[in-house]
């Protein structure tokens, strides 16, 4: 398909709309002008270009502006085996533009997509894509020889970019405000209080280990003087083991054990501190005392 002068007119120019657009082997659409003329323009609008096998899209002039090239292919533009868009300019002329809009845009094989001038200034390419595949030996070019540079501009209008997306922080949970209406809070009975006292208690960071408040030192062995001084003195009853030990032939007594737990099938918490005869405290299990039921009364 050719629209093209070789005199001092302009060449015509070329439109194409239709669904799938497929050049191969050599096949082009062309629009030229080989003498002082413009070339003209090509537009095309389809869902699917393909380009394969030296096909070609030109807008090309020796003398004249060369022409513009608009292509929107919705789903895809996919150049293979040496095919080319182009609007070369030769000579004095300027290069003409291209703008190509389309999902995708693959090049492969020698495949070129060029607004280049030898004197004159380059043309510009314009893509609009959400990507771009090419090969290393194709490319996109937008040069000019001896003359100004053209501009090569690609713009991705839709991203899925999540890490661009901000990540509000969580925010804090208001306790005293949900406490302050429930009937727990609205009870008739005194109320106790949570206090972080920290280090020795819970970390107030989950994340931090537990710091002890009070310092600890190991432990050591009893020396040998130590006992027998305490045996002079009547005030370490022994008692003959056959576990081997550091003293294997006696070791401290054994705290008797309450007569009122041996009856007991399981361990159970205690519930009071008994001072014994000697001015010694141990913690014992006394008789059950049942509290009173406390009233709740919660209106809304």
């Amino acid at each position: 398909m050719t629209a093209a002068t070789v005199g001092l007119g302009n060449a015509g120019s070329i439109a194409v709309v239709a669904d799938r657009v497929a050049l191969k082997s050599g096949g082009q659409i062309l629009v030229g002008s080989n003498g002082r003329g413009n070339a003209g323009n090509i537009k095309l609008q389809t869902n699917q270009l393909d380009l394969n096998t030296a096909a070609a899209i030109r807008a090309e002039t020796t003398q004249g502006n060369g022409g513009n090239i608009t292509i929107d292919s919705r789903d895809r533009i996919l150049m293979t085996n040496k095919s080319s868009i182009t609007t070369d300019a030769g000579n004095m002329a300027n290069g003409g533009n291209i703008t190509l809009k389309t999902n995708v845009i693959v090049q492969s094989d020698n495949s070129t997509i060029t607004a280049n001038a030898i004197k004159g200034r380059g043309g510009n390419i314009t893509i609009e894509a959400n990507g771009t595949l090419s090969s290393q030996n194709s490319r996109i070019s937008a040069a000019s020889e001896l003359g100004i540079r053209g501009k090569v501009t690609q713009t991705t209008p839709i991203t899925n970019d999540r890490s661009a997306t901000p990540i509000a922080e969580p925010a804090p949970i208001a306790t005293d405000q949900i406490l302050a209406n429930s009937c727990f809070a609205q009870r008739n009975e005194k109320q106790g209080r949570f206090v972080v006292t920290g280090n020795g208690g819970l970390p107030e960071n989950p994340t931090e280990s537990i710091v002890a408040s009070i310092e600890t030192a190991p432990v050591v062995a009893i020396e040998a003087s130590i006992i027998a001084k305490a045996k002079s003195m009547g005030k370490l009853p022994l008692k003959k083991t056959s576990t081997p030990e550091r003293f294997p032939e006696e070791r401290f007594p054994e705290e008797p054990f309450p007569e009122e737990l041996k009856s007991r099938s399981s361990l159970q918490e205690a519930t009071e501190l008994v001072k014994n005869l000697d001015g010694s405290l141990r913690l014992a299990v006394g008789k059950p005392t049942l509290q009173p039921k406390e009233t709740i009364v919660c209106s809304r």
